[in-house]
């Protein structure tokens, strides 16, 4: 049994310490932010979490992620779904334009659980104290170190009392805002290794609760819709029970739209959007908050390891600590998810230096290739919106097959929408999908016979752009 660490009692931490603790392993988990309150709707609307910047955006809780609640913390998962959380078959809702709607094996694992994240949050810290998992609510000041050995070690946590407690392990799962990288520069170590490059894009979302006996559109996707504009997309997500949440990406240079901030403005641009506008009719539904805003989004991948050397031991990054991706793929909750099996995997090896270079191994294969192609995606994404706002350059065309190339394919061929699915649900990385053969040869023949999908009616971004102007003059 080891004594660890873990930084932050969000999802990574809290279901890292779960992970850990039914190993037998001893676990405490520092959360400086406060306790959720009692109730589910209290948690939504009052929950102030300053180390969660996107707990109020839309979230979908991926394939990957159910699998991992479904096997190992079923009761997590009922309490969920008694809570209105939902469960999507995606299989279940082929776009229209495939032909071929025939099952195949392991349909059933092609899902979306989807809630609102502080309820989700909220569910998982009853469910880890009712396994005395408890956080202690104070901050986390530093890190203690032994550096007699020839790769400096982690030895503990300082408190905010100034106090230092020590630990075989320290699990630094505090979120993109980590201060490890601070603290090990203090003591002369790094800078770690780290790839960032910004998503490029802002985020406004507003939550509804339908109306009682109001009867919504339907999610063509199953779990929402989607209206790509010319230099912006509107996006509607399912939460848990009757509400769900009205989401506006922008560009970040898009300063004409900064007004969707505002009610009057968000409204104002989602009525000029037919796909949006009855989501947005207060016939349909009531909002629960003003409108939120996230930017400053980055695809980013840090490690402990470099040249296939440890910079130190006894410290390992998960969740948001380690990587993060464009939180338009929905993959955040699911890689910490996955980040708290991984530090299991790594600790199956005793030798300090073992478990770093395992862990930096797993990243490499389960993290990596979704960070990459995130950042592929929004480099292509950022650079149409670009053109299409300031007439910036379009760079050319990738060799090979891209993300996007599957994801058109995915509306017209049956296999290739299965592959685009499960690599959606981070069941298989966008290396293995972009690399099969079966895939490949699919995307070609969609490409041959010429099929794009067709777009519904949209207005252009300037029409949305002066109908917010209008709303909050």
């Amino acid at each position: 049994m080891s004594r660890i660490s873990v930084l932050g009692g969000s999802v990574a931490g809290l279901f890292t310490a779960l992970t850990l603790a039914a190993d037998g392993h001893d676990v405490t988990v520092y959360e400086r932010d406060p306790a959720p309150p009692a109730g589910r709707e209290e948690a939504f609307l009052t929950w102030e979490r300053p180390g969660t910047p996107q707990l109020r955006q839309s979230h979908l809780f991926l394939a990957r992620a159910v699998r991992h609640l479904q096997a190992d913390h079923p009761a997590l998962y009922a309490a969920l779904r008694d809570e209105g959380a939902r469960v999507i078959r995606l299989m279940d809702v082929l776009p229209p334009w495939i032909e071929d709607r025939a099952p195949r094996p392991g349909d059933d694992e092609l899902v979306v659980l989807a809630t609102r994240r502080p309820v989700f949050d909220w569910a998982v810290h009853a469910y880890a104290a009712s396994l005395g998992i408890r956080a202690e609510r104070t901050a986390v000041t530093g890190l203690a170190f032994d550096d007699g050995g020839a790769v400096p070690r982690v030895t503990g946590v300082t408190l905010a009392d100034g106090t230092t407690t020590a630990a075989d392990l320290v699990v630094d799962a505090s979120g993109r805002r980590t201060r490890t990288p601070k603290w090990l520069a203090d003591n002369g170590i790094g800078p770690l290794p780290e790839e960032s490059t910004p998503c490029g894009n802002r985020y406004h979302t507003r939550y509804y609760a339908l109306r009682p006996g109001a009867t919504p559109p339907p999610m063509r996707r199953g779990f929402g819709e989607m209206q790509e504009l010319d230099a912006a997309t509107m996006l509607i997500f399912a939460g848990d029970g009757e509400t769900f949440g009205v989401t506006m990406q922008t560009d970040d240079s898009d300063d004409a739209l900064k007004g969707l901030h505002d009610p009057r403005g968000f409204v104002a641009a989602a009525a000029a959007v037919p796909m949006m506008a009855p989501w947005v009719s207060p016939d349909l539904a009531t909002p629960l908050h003003d409108p939120v805003v996230m930017a400053g989004q980055h695809n980013a991948l840090r490690r402990t390891v470099r040249d296939d050397r440890p910079l130190l031991t006894g410290l390992l990054l998960a969740g948001d600590a380690a990587a993060t991706s464009n939180p338009t793929y929905g993959r955040g909750v699911t890689m910490a998810i996955t980040s708290a099996y991984l530090v299991r995997e790594a600790l199956a090896h005793s030798d300090p230096g073992d478990v770093a270079l395992t862990y930096d191994a797993a990243l490499t294969r389960e993290v990596e290739p979704f960070v990459r192609s995130s950042r592929e995606v929004d480099e292509r994404r950022s650079a149409r919106w670009r053109n299409a706002l300031h007439a910036a350059p379009l760079p050319p065309r990738p060799e090979g097959v891209t993300y996007e190339d599957v994801a058109v394919a995915a509306m017209r061929d049956r296999d290739v929408y299965g592959a685009f699915v499960a690599m959606s649900g981070n069941l298989r990385t966008p290396d293995d999908v972009q690399n099969d053969p079966h895939v490949l040869a699919r995307v070609a023949a969609v490409r041959a016979e010429g099929f794009t999908p067709p777009r519904s009616p949209a207005p252009t971004r300037d029409e949305v752009a002066a109908a917010v102007a209008a709303a909050v003059r």
